[in-house]
C-alpha cells in the first residue's frame, strides 16, 4: 500500500514517514485517509503508536508518526517463539491499547505480529490502521473481498458477517497464539485451505508448557463464533491477569488453605517444642513405574525471571571436557529467548543458562549428552517449535526437540554441514560443500528436496553463507554466499568470489556473481546496504542488492597502530545487527568485538584477548542488547547497549 522511512524534523525529533504510493486505486487512497482519521480520532495511549501529522503534498499522501525503534513482533518471531510470561505481559498491554481505541469507536480489523512494534522500552504499541474503520462507518470492502490477514482475520472476516469488538480480540488472541507457537492458529498450504480451517477447524494445541489459564484465555478468544469470545478488550485483559485454575481462586478453597496451612504452622512448632525421641529418615523406596529419559525442556525452572545484567561481561566453558586431553571443544551458541540460551560443544553437550539474580548466567538444565564427539562444532540454530538443528564436522545435522522427552532426531543430510538457516515454517536449508537441502524436521520427514549447490567456479570451496530472502514459503529463499579457492588451488589462479543465489525446489538459479580481493569470510545483508568482511581484517560495504557500487569500508580509529582495515590484520569471523540500528563485527586474531553506527564510526570496542580463543560466531538475543561469542571452549556473553547507547 506504501511505503515507510524514517526521517529526521527540523527540530531533531526522529519520526516515521508513511507515503502511499503514487498512482494508488481510489479505494486504497479512501482507506489511507481513513488511517490518518482513526488515528487522529485515538487519543495519545502509551500502547498504540501516535500520528504527528499528515495530509498531500504534490500529491503525495503522507503520515508523520512515532518512529518505534524496537523492530515488530513478526520479526521476533523469526528468531524464537516467546516464553509464556512475556506472552502474557504483550498481551495484557496490547488489550489496553486495543480497548483505548475501541472506547474512540475505532475497530483495527488488522491485529497480527507484523502491526504490534515496539518502543526503545520494549513496550508493543498497535500501528497500522490500513484496515481500521469507525464503528458507524459504512465498509468499503465488496461482497467476496476478504478484509484482513488469512491466518489472524476472525471467521467472519472471510465471510457474511458484520465486524465487531470481539474481531480485535480474535486477532488479538491469534497474535498471543502465534506469539507462543511461531505460526498463525490456522495456516494451509494455499489461501482456500488456510480459510478452510479458519471456518471450519479448531486450532492446533498449544505447547505443553503454557499454562493452562493462559491457554484458556487464548482459546476462547479464537472462537468461531463471536458471542463465544471475549465481548471487549477489558474482558480479555482481565482473563490473561488471571493466574491459577477456578479451583485456588475459589473463597472456600482459600479458606480452607489458610486453615491447613495454621494446622501444619502449628504441628511445626509443636514438633520443636517437644522432639520426638527416635525420628528415623525413611529409607527411599522405589517407584515401580520406569523413569522417563531426561527431559531437555528449557522451561525446567520455575522461579520468576531475572534480567540479564546490562554491565557485566560473563564467560562461560561449555565445551571444556575432563576427556579432552589435547583441546578444549569448540562450541556454539543459540538464544531460546529474551531470558534463555543454550549451548552446543562439539563433544555432543547441551547446556541451558538464565541469568540468576544478579544477571549472570546460571545453568538450569544440566549437561547432556546429544551424541558422540566429532572433530570439529559448525553450525547450531534454532527453529521453530523448539527444534535445534547442530551439526558437526564429519557427521550429519541433527534435530533436537528442546521440549519433551524426545531423543536427538539424526537426518541422513551432509556428511560435511556448513550452516543451517531456520525458515519461518519450521523447516531448515542446510548447506554443505556441495548440497542444499530443505528439512521439516517439526513433521519427521523425510528430505523435502535436496540441489547440488553450485559455486560460481570450479575449485571453490563455501566459506561462508547467509539466508537473505525468504519467497513464497517453502518456495524459494535468496542466499548470499562466499566462495573460496580450495585447497587444491592456487589463490593466484582462482580469485574469491560472491555469488547471490535464488534456490528452490525446481533448481538453482545464479543472479550474480563478483570477484574479491581477499577471501570474504563473513556476510551481512542489511537494508539496501552489503557487508562483507574479508581475511585481512577488512569490511568492505556495498550497495544491494546491485552489488555495483562500492560504498566504502569501516576503519579503526587511528592511534597506535595502522588504520587500514576493522580488525588489524584479523579475520573478520562474523558480523551481525547490535541495538540503536550499530552493527556487530567480531575479528579472530585478536580476538574483538566491535560497533560501528549509521555513518559508520566505530562506538565501542570490547577486547577478548585473555577471554577466548578463535572466536568464530556472533549470536545477538532477541531484542539486540545482548551477543554471545563463541569460540574454542568458552561462550562469552556482553552486554552491548550501554556502551552504544544513542
Amino acid at each position: 500500500m506504501g511505503a515507510v522511512y524514517a526521517a529526521e524534523t527540523l527540530e531533531g525529533a526522529r519520526v516515521a514517514i508513511k507515503l502511499l504510493t503514487l498512482g494508488a486505486d481510489p479505494e486504497s487512497f479512501e482507506r489511507f485517509r481513513r488511517e490518518a482519521e482513526a488515528h487522529a480520532r485515538v487519543d495519545r495511549h502509551p500502547n498504540v503508536a501516535r500520528i504527528h501529522s499528515g495530509g498531500i503534498h504534490e500529491g503525495q499522501a503522507f503520515l508523520v508518526m512515532d518512529l518505534l525503534p524496537g523492530g515488530d513482533l513478526h520479526d521476533r518471531l523469526r528468531v524464537n517463539a516467546l516464553p509464556p510470561d512475556e506472552v502474557r505481559a504483550l498481551g495484557i498491554e496490547l488489550a489496553a491499547g486495543l480497548a483505548h481505541v475501541h472506547a474512540q469507536g475505532v475497530l483495527h480489523r488488522d491485529i497480527k505480529p507484523a502491526n504490534v512494534l515496539f518502543d526503545e522500552g520494549g513496550h508493543p504499541r498497535l500501528t497500522d490502521f490500513g484496515l481500521a474503520r469507525q464503528v458507524e462507518a459504512t465498509s468499503l470492502t465488496q461482497s467476496g473481498v476478504l478484509l484482513g490477514t488469512p491466518g489472524f482475520m476472525a471467521p467472519e472476516q472471510a465471510g457474511e458477517g458484520g465486524t465487531t469488538e470481539a474481531t480485535d480480540v480474535f486477532g488479538l488472541g491469534a497474535t498471543l497464539y502465534a506469539a507462543l507457537a511461531r505460526q498463525p492458529p490456522f495456516t494451509g498450504a494455499s489461501l482456500l485451505q488456510t480459510l478452510d480451517n479458519l471456518l471450519n477447524e479448531p486450532p492446533p494445541p498449544l505447547p505443553t508448557f503454557v499454562p493452562d489459564d493462559l491457554r484458556r484465555a487464548i482459546f476462547r478468544a479464537l472462537e468461531k463464533d463471536p458471542a463465544d469470545r471475549f465481548q471487549d478488550a477489558k474482558s480479555f485483559q482481565a482473563a490473561l491477569r488471571e493466574r491459577g485454575s477456578p479451583l485456588r481462586r475459589s473463597p472456600v478453597w482459600l479458606g480452607v488453605a489458610l486453615t491447613l496451612a495454621l494446622l501444619l504452622s502449628l504441628g511445626a512448632g509443636l514438633a520443636v517444642a517437644f522432639p520426638s525421641r527416635a525420628s528415623p529418615t525413611p529409607a527411599p523406596t522405589r517407584s515401580s513405574r520406569p523413569s522417563r529419559a531426561p527431559s531437555l525442556a528449557p522451561t525446567v525452572t520455575r522461579r520468576a525471571p531475572h534480567d540479564w545484567s546490562p554491565h557485566a561481561i560473563s564467560v562461560l566453558s561449555p565445551g571444556e571436557d575432563p576427556r579432552a586431553i589435547k583441546k578444549p571443544n569448540s562450541v556454539t551458541a543459540a538464544w531460546l529467548g529474551p531470558q534463555r540460551f543454550a549451548t552446543v560443544a562439539d563433544n555432543g553437550i547441551i547446556q541451558i543458562w538464565e541469568p540468576n539474580e544478579a544477571g549472570l548466567p546460571q545453568l538450569v538444565l544440566p549437561r547432556q549428552a546429544l551424541a558422540a564427539g566429532a572433530r570439529e562444532g559448525v553450525s547450531c540454530s534454532l527453529g521453530a517449535k523448539g527444534w535445534l538443528a547442530w551439526g558437526s564436522y564429519g557427521r550429519p545435522f541433527q534435530f533436537l526437540k528442546l521440549a519433551g522427552h524426545s531423543p536427538p532426531l539424526e537426518v541422513r543430510g551432509p556428511r560435511f554441514p556448513s550452516f543451517a538457516h531456520s525458515l519461518s515454517g519450521g523447516s531448515y536449508l542446510l548447506l554443505s560443500q556441495t548440497t542444499i537441502s530443505l528439512w521439516r524436521p517439526n513433521r519427521l520427514e523425510q528430505v523435502a528436496w535436496s540441489r547440488e549447490l553450485k559455486p560460481p567456479t570450479p575449485d571453490t570451496d563455501l566459506l561462508n553463507a547467509v539466508h537473505v530472502l525468504e519467497q513464497g514459503g517453502e518456495g524459494k529463499f535468496e542466499l548470499l554466499l562466499a566462495w573460496s579457492p580450495s585447497a587444491r588451488e592456487q589463490a593466484t589462479t582462482i580469485k574469491p568470489q560472491i555469488q547471490r543465489a535464488r534456490v528452490g525446489a525446481k533448481g538453482f538459479e545464479e543472479l550474480w556473481a563478483r570477484r574479491t580481493a581477499n577471501r570474504p569470510r563473513s556476510l551481512l545483508a542489511w537494508g539496501d546496504e552489503f557487508y562483507m568482511g574479508d581475511n585481512t581484517g577488512g569490511i568492505t560495504i556495498w550497495s544491494y542488492p546491485d552489488l555495483e557500487t562500492e560504498l566504502g569500508s569501516l576503519q579503526r580509529p587511528s592511534g597506535a597502530m595502522p588504520t587500514r582495515g576493522a580488525h588489524a590484520a584479523a579475520t573478520v569471523r562474523d558480523l551481525a545487527l547490535g541495538p540503536n540500528r550499530t552493527l556487530l563485527s567480531l575479528g579472530a586474531i585478536p580476538p574483538g568485538l566491535r560497533a560501528w553506527d549509521e555513518q559508520h564510526n566505530p562506538v565501542a570496542h570490547w577486547d577478548l584477548v585473555k577471554k577466548i580463543k578463535r572466536a568464530r560466531r556472533l549470536a545477538p538475543s532477541p531484542d539486540r542488547r545482548h551477543v554471545l561469542v563463541s569460540g574454542i571452549g568458552k561462550v562469552i556473553l556482553i552486554p552491548t547497549a550501554a556502551r552504544t547507547r544513542r
